[in-house]
């Protein structure tokens, strides 16, 4: 997942006012404050990704002026015990063979949590409802030809399941890896910026 002008301040009304609206009927908590390492690193910065030679996507935090997303996405760094679970997506697929975290397109009338534990359960059988989900931050990618806009949150496992059931069509495996061992992946475009953000290792 794509870049251009970062305004902190505004990026952070944006995404509180996004994290009081989630929470009006939940109990989840927003973790969206930039460290201020995040704060030096990312004005001004955008971030680019590509994954040998394949397309390249942009990341950004505030939506560029001409941004106009197709879709709205959520995606959910599941974790227990140091290690977050990826899954390898199928060489059929678009992006076929990177590493991802479960996710997917919000259908109508979804929330993004209400997307996120639906994917979640549907791509591994894990039940997330009830567990630790923190919504981390919003942010805005841009593929070539199409712009999406991705939820990004993180749940922490009560225990790491003996077995996950993920589908088939969508995954051919998963690894539970440690942040640092996931960033030497091959991961999805614009995953290894979303990762940092979310564990704000920037």
């Amino acid at each position: 997942m794509l870049l251009t002008h970062l305004w902190i301040s505004l990026f952070l009304t944006l995404a509180a006012g996004h994290a009081e609206e989630e929470g009006k009927n939940s109990n989840y908590c927003f973790s969206g404050a930039l460290s201020a390492e995040e704060e030096v690193f990312l004005s001004g910065a955008s971030f680019q990704s590509g994954l040998c030679g394949a397309s390249l996507s942009n990341v950004y935090l505030v939506p560029p002026a001409d941004f106009s997303p197709q879709i709205e996405v959520s995606g959910c760094y599941c974790e227990h015990d140091g290690k977050v679970l990826f899954l390898l997506r199928s060489p059929e697929k678009p992006q076929g063979n990177t590493w991802c975290v479960p996710g997917g397109k919000l259908e109508k009338g979804e929330t993004p949590t209400m997307a996120i534990v639906r994917e979640v359960k549907e791509e591994t059988g894990i039940d997330i409802y009830n567990q630790s989900l923190v919504y981390c931050r919003e942010v805005y990618v841009r593929f070539p030809g199409r712009d999406l806009t991705l939820h990004i949150f993180r749940c922490h496992l009560n225990e790491m399941p003996e077995y996950l059931d993920i589908a088939p069509d969508e995954h051919s495996t998963y690894r539970w890896v440690t942040i640092d061992q996931a960033l030497l992946m091959p991961l999805i475009p614009g995953g290894s910026e979303c990762l940092r953000l979310a564990f704000s290792r920037y």
